[in-house]
């Protein structure tokens, strides 16, 4: 590895990638306990339950692709593929988006029509809120990946794991200044942090890409990314239902307080 001279890249990448998660740990756990103090147990406990709820679909609505773009990207690099390197950019966006907005009205629909049969009471706004965060939650997952495929650390991780936990807490604490932060508040706030982060790194990534990316005509093989993530969405999704199993699973059978 020293004599490829990947050695010190490496190193390099691996530590800026361990500080900002070790900052981010700081930070969100700061900022979790600022929301839970000025909402309350019982309505953090909805804002819990309902980000959670949010964040599975998220996962669903990326197919898998996340983990594919940090597989294919690279290869077509070394390739020099730039036209199958464009698509797998812009093709993933597309069909994350498509997928994500179609996933946020038919959850929707199905949180009033749950509602409509069996009150979900105080969960039933915040959940319908929350559904509108998926599409934004899966492009934030796929971009990242994105940019870690093209070893900008501080591009992948900043944003969402920094810059989107600071900019919620900013807006909890003004609103709070002027009314009590309510699980729908905190959740719709989330959902703007998330996507002023989201659109901040989508703008740095696009100003970063070479030129002979940006304007070669974009070639798609969808069958051959298909066949990558799907595999990938069975595999990642154990993981992130192991995550998630025990908010889900109270908050289905207890009271959001005891989420």
């Amino acid at each position: 590895m020293q004599r490829s001279g990947l050695l010190a890249p490496l190193i390099r990448g691996a530590g800026t990638a361990l500080t900002i998660q070790v900052v981010s740990a700081g930070v969100l756990y700061g900022s979790h306990l600022l929301l839970a103090r000025w909402m309350g147990t019982t309505e953090y406990g909805i804002y819990d339950y309902a980000s959670a709820v949010g964040l599975l679909l998220a996962f669903a609505a990326g197919f898998g692709l996340p983990t594919a773009v940090l597989r294919l990207i690279p290869t077509y690099q070394v390739r020099e593929d730039w036209a199958l390197l464009r698509g797998m950019i812009w093709g993933s966006w597309q069909q994350t988006c498509w997928v994500g907005a179609i996933a946020s009205i038919c959850g929707t629909i199905a949180v009033l029509g749950v509602d409509a049969t069996r009150s979900l009471g105080a969960y039933t706004l915040p959940l319908a809120v929350g559904m509108w965060a998926i599409p934004v939650l899966a492009l934030t997952n796929l971009q990242l990946e994105i940019a870690r495929a093209f070893h900008q650390i501080v591009l992948a991780y900043a944003p969402s794991l920094l810059v989107q936990p600071l900019l919620l807490t900013i807006a909890a604490a003004v609103w709070q200044l002027r009314q009590d932060v309510t699980s729908t508040v905190a959740i719709a706030l989330s959902l703007l942090a998330t996507l002023l982060a989201l659109a901040l790194q989508g703008f740095l990534f696009h100003r970063s890409l070479d030129a002979n990316i940006r304007t070669v005509r974009p070639a798609y093989d969808r069958s051959r990314w298909r066949r990558e993530a799907l595999p990938l969405l069975l595999v990642g999704g154990s993981h992130i239902i192991l995550n998630r199993t025990d908010t889900l699973t109270i908050g289905a059978l207890l009271s959001a307080k005891e989420v």
